[in-house]
């Protein structure tokens, strides 16, 4: 079922803020990581501070974002200790928010165009 797993993100506006209110964060934030999804930027500060989950199948998701009109940026990296083995992710913004959500597989996308 599509509604098995969700990430909750609660809104805590009666906390101390040190001074910068969360939606001027949110707004920096969001243009930064906007820019660096549409202009293909990556690796990128913005993108790197995320929620990372694994999928076997990234062209779900991909069209799944893809309804809902949310910019995606699909690359590929080596894994670490063997440069061979390549991995994918997909990076999502939800807009107005501190949230970014990496999905990483070590299965090519099918019908998804990836960034080097």
């Amino acid at each position: 079922s599509d509604s098995a797993f969700q990430l909750h993100a609660v809104s805590a506006t009666r906390r101390p803020d040190g001074g910068v209110a969360v939606k001027d964060i949110e707004v920096q934030f969001s243009q930064a990581a906007s820019a660096s999804i549409r202009t293909g930027s990556w690796p990128a500060p913005s993108l790197e501070f995320n929620a990372a989950l694994y999928t076997e199948d990234l062209d779900y998701y991909a069209k799944r974002f893809a309804c809902g009109d949310f910019e995606i940026l699909l690359v590929t990296w080596p894994l670490a200790l063997n440069d061979t083995i390549k991995a994918y992710s997909l990076f999502v913004h939800l807009p107005n928010s501190l949230i970014v959500i990496e999905l990483v597989s070590l299965n090519p996308p099918k019908e998804l165009t990836v960034k080097a």
